[in-house]
């Protein structure tokens, strides 16, 4: 009975770090994907963010497949950050997955409402299809089962990973710190 326990045990840890795992992994370099721009410089476009940007800044990469309402706080905040950095060497990249399979057009709109509502100027808020497309999800090995997965880069090379990140503005800084 004993080993048996040992062995349920094991299996179930195993299968919650599985489940908690995503994402390329630090020290990779950042591969080009077209997600579809609502918001910042490239709004309206299909823009590669690593291609046109990535080799010559640092910043953050935020892959949401979760409640929007959860991370306004920290979306206005990256905001504001871009007052306190130079806005030519740091970037941040909000790549929502539309883990609900939404309608392109309506959920394109519905983004776009959502950046106007924050005031999302310089934060590009982009979206994918969804979250197992193999094209942009796929490539960077985003877990669809986790509800963010965050990459922190330096020219284009991924130097800081969080996953399931806590979205309390007591964690913030642990985002600009890499």
């Amino acid at each position: 009975m004993k080993k048996l326990f040992i062995l349920l045990t094991i299996k179930f840890l195993s299968l919650n770090c599985l489940a908690q795992q995503s994402g390329i992994a630090v020290g990779t370099d950042a591969p080009a994907f077209d997600p579809i721009h609502v918001s910042g410089a490239d709004k309206n476009t299909k823009a590669c963010p690593m291609c046109k940007y990535g080799a010559k800044t640092e910043g953050l990469m935020i892959w949401l497949n979760d409640d929007l309402s959860n991370y306004e706080s920290l979306l206005t905040y990256l905001e504001a950050q871009y007052l306190t950095k130079d806005a030519k060497k740091w970037k941040v990249f909000v790549v929502y997955m539309n883990p609900k399979k939404e309608n392109i057009e309506s959920l394109k709109a519905k983004l776009t409402a959502f950046s106007d509502k924050l005031r999302l100027k310089n934060v590009a808020f982009t979206f994918i299809s969804s979250p197992t497309d193999e094209e942009t999800a796929g490539v960077y090995a985003i877990n669809p089962k986790v509800s963010n997965t965050i990459f922190a880069y330096k020219k284009r090379v991924i130097v800081k990973k969080f996953i399931n990140f806590d979205p309390k503005k007591e964690n913030y800084s642990s985002l600009l710190n890499f």
